[in-house]
């Protein structure tokens, strides 16, 4: 053999064995790699229960990574990113993970993620918010993806199929008119300026935390939320009427997410650790969690306005005949952020109408209940 053939032949095995340790290096280091711990943050408080979902999706991954990867839980805005920064914080990998409502950031995604602020209004039928998070949830995920945001799951931050958010009320209402120039703490500009102002109502805009003193004193007169919300903040004892104004909840997805950042620098165990327990949570939520919430410790809506009726506050339904206009107003709410907003908002309106179109009947836990108690 020639010198030069010699050397030639030389370089091509050191050049392998070079190859070789350095992937055999990567795959060891990978299959090796110690214990990861993300931070998930969210504003929300440790009771909520919301948090009860939290943390049975962190138990699934732990489980399937072998405990390789955990989550630290930032509640309660302990991660020191204010919620208006969560899409930058996300996006910048500022923090591994945490929640995201999309609803919260039109200015990051578009008006039309407030359009399923007034769902409420159009749907009558859970089924149909069902089918809504089924065909609106790949929408939803390419626009975070766009950002660098990895969906993990989506679940609906109207927690069960009878998640309605009444209104506790000083004054009767008894017809439309009641409605004129009556003082509402409302949630949001979307249902302020679609729904609310439409109707001749003097809407605020003070924080919940201030709703108790200014209807103590007189300087607001009505509150729409969620009963579970204002009970807790002792809003029954200010108020003397509980009004449903809907027949059901609605569709407004509140996303388990991480940063594509975060979720690229795992193993591949690590991330189909992190997809599998997704799949399962999202699929466990739909199927069961929105469906029958007390098997999981979750209260439902009618539980807290059994309470509500035990504190001695008077329940009903809106005339029907209001909350078919507030439907109306709602349809035309929709369809105008709809088509402000490019090919995201048109395909969500379409998502919408055939949904209502699916599900059309009158199917409603909460109307049964109100109708029944009286």
């Amino acid at each position: 053999m020639s010198r030069k053939r010699f050397t030639k032949k030389l370089f091509l095995i050191i050049l392998i064995a070079f190859f070789v340790s350095f992937g055999c290096s990567n795959f060891f280091d990978a299959q090796a790699a110690g214990p990861v711990k993300w931070r998930f943050q969210s504003v929300v408080a440790p009771g909520d229960d919301i948090v009860k979902i939290w943390k049975m999706f962190a138990e699934r991954v732990s489980k399937y990574s072998d405990g390789r990867l955990t989550f630290e839980m930032l509640l309660a805005g302990s991660s020191g990113v204010a919620m208006p920064q969560y899409v930058a914080a996300y996006s910048q990998n500022l923090v591994e993970s945490g929640d995201l409502v999309p609803f919260m950031y039109p200015g990051e995604f578009g008006e039309w993620v407030g359009v399923p602020s007034l769902l409420a209004w159009l749907y009558k039928n859970p089924s149909a918010v069902v089918e809504t998070s089924r065909q609106a949830k790949s929408l939803y995920e390419a626009v975070l993806m766009k950002r660098g945001i990895m969906p993990i799951a989506m679940l609906n931050a109207v927690m069960s199929s009878d998640g309605v958010t009444p209104i506790f009320s000083r004054k009767e209402i008894k017809q439309e008119s009641d409605l004129k120039g009556l003082r509402i703490r409302v949630p949001g500009k979307v249902q302020e300026e679609y729904i609310f102002k439409k109707l001749g109502v003097n809407a605020l805009t003070i924080p919940i935390s201030e709703v108790y003193l200014a209807m103590s004193r007189g300087l607001c007169d009505a509150v729409k939320s969620g009963t579970q919300r204002l009970m807790a903040l002792r809003l029954h004892e200010v108020a003397k009427y509980v009004y449903v104004d809907s027949y059901v909840g609605s569709f407004q997805p509140s996303f388990i997410v991480c940063s594509q950042k975060a979720y690229e620098s795992l193993t591949p165990d690590l991330r189909q650790a992190l997809i599998k327990a997704g799949k399962e949570i999202e699929s466990l939520y739909w199927n069961e969690i929105f469906w029958h919430p007390e098997k999981y410790q979750i209260r439902s809506e009618i539980d807290a306005l059994k309470e509500a009726r035990s504190k001695g506050l008077l329940l009903g339904m809106l005339p029907e005949s209001l909350i078919d206009k507030m439907g109306t107003l709602a349809q035309a709410g929709v369809q105008e952020m709809g088509g402000k907003s490019g090919t995201e908002g048109k395909t969500l309106v379409d998502i919408v109408n055939k949904a209502l179109a699916k599900y059309p009947k009158l199917e409603s836990e909460v109307y049964s209940f109100v109708k029944g108690s009286k």
